[in-house]
């Protein structure tokens, strides 16, 4: 039986969408804030606010997927980003964008943890390899389409928002027709806290963080670095599609490796 049943492939399709408005919006965001003259501390401080969302929801997630479901949540979280999305164009102030995008990456986290718990629970020990694999290219896909889309299309706030907000409603209707099965009522309750004392986790632990400070000042900070040097929003956009492009070369690799190993 394959690994990507039809719930399996509309579940990746979603993601898919939803991951070109999140590559256009991480990128755009800095850009924005950094052409209404906003100093560079603030930019900052609104691109962590993000990641700040992104951690915050990490420990809560299981609890509310366990609750509503795999579907629900999934849904739940692409409303509140969508809302969180188009309530940018309603404010201008520093504050409010730094709720906002706290609120967008508490939304991105959930749906991530939906989508990664919802593959692995409808694999098996020999597929789950494979499904993560999948996931790996479909996100580092939609990142750099994002990312291109950039440099083809208007990139004033109130021309890219109406379609990225489309894209995220569009990325909730597959599961309409194909939900995905709920998670077990039995499965067990993890402690995190255990896990990242444990010793032979702390190379593990270490890498992640390090390589979350770095990833996370690169999204966020390469675009207003890109734009201070004079480029556009369209030359910034395919800077930032040749970065991601980079990682696919490697998430390919470590992909392949993972799937390969189950």
């Amino acid at each position: 039986m394959s690994a990507y049943s039809r719930p399996v492939l509309l579940l990746l399709a979603g993601l898919l969408l939803l991951t070109i408005s999140i590559a256009v919006l991480n990128t755009l965001v800095p850009l924005l804030l950094s052409h209404a003259s906003l100093p560079t501390w603030q930019v900052g401080l609104v691109s962590s606010s993000y990641f700040t969302g992104n951690l915050a929801v990490t420990l809560l997630a299981g609890l509310m997927i366990k609750r509503l479901g795999f579907t629900r949540s999934y849904h739940a979280a692409c409303v509140l980003f969508a809302l969180a999305t188009a309530e940018l164009g309603l404010t201008d102030g520093f504050h409010s964008w730094l709720v906002l995008r706290f609120l967008a990456g508490i939304a991105c986290a959930l749906i991530w943890v939906a989508v990664e718990s919802a593959l692995m629970r409808s694999g098996t020990l020999h597929t789950r390899g494979q499904l993560l694999a999948a996931y790996m290219m479909v996100y580092y896909l939609g990142t750099v389409v994002g990312q291109l889309l950039l440099s083809g299309v208007a990139t004033a706030l109130t021309a890219v928002l109406p379609w990225a907000v489309s894209l995220v409603v569009c990325a909730m209707l597959p599961l309409l027709f194909a939900p995905m099965a709920p998670p077990s009522a039995e499965a067990p309750r993890v402690a995190l806290w255990p896990m990242l004392l444990r010793r032979n986790a702390r190379l593990g632990v270490n890498g992640c963080i390090i390589s979350g400070i770095v990833l996370g000042s690169l999204y966020g900070l390469m675009p207003l670095y890109l734009s201070h040097l004079g480029l556009s929003d369209g030359n910034v956009g395919y800077w930032m599609a040749l970065l991601v492009s980079a990682g696919i070369a490697n998430g390919r690799s470590d992909a392949w490796r993972t799937a390969m190993a189950a």
